[in-house]
C-alpha cells in the first residue's frame, strides 16, 4: 500500500508555511499551515495542487513550484 503526500501529513507543525512560487513571472505567496489547509484543503496531493493554482500577477495555472 503507498501512502500519499498530502498537506496534512507534511505540514503538522502550526509554524510550518507553504511557498507557493510561479514559474513564469517569479511571484512568490507565503501561506500559513491554516491559510494552505483553506484554500487547498488539508488532504490535497502536491500534484492535485499545482494543477488547481493559477498565478494572481501573470496567470500562469498548472506549473506552480510549491515548497514547505
Amino acid at each position: 500500500m503507498m501512502m500519499f503526500q498530502t498537506l496534512a501529513r507534511v505540514m503538522r507543525a502550526p509554524g510550518d508555511t507553504l511557498t507557493v512560487r510561479c514559474p513564469g513571472c517569479g511571484h512568490r505567496a507565503v501561506w500559513s499551515r491554516r491559510e494552505a489547509f483553506a484554500r487547498l484543503g488539508p488532504d490535497a496531493t502536491p500534484h492535485r495542487s499545482r494543477r488547481r493554482l493559477a498565478c494572481g500577477v501573470c496567470g500562469l495555472k498548472g506549473g506552480a513550484v510549491l515548497e514547505i
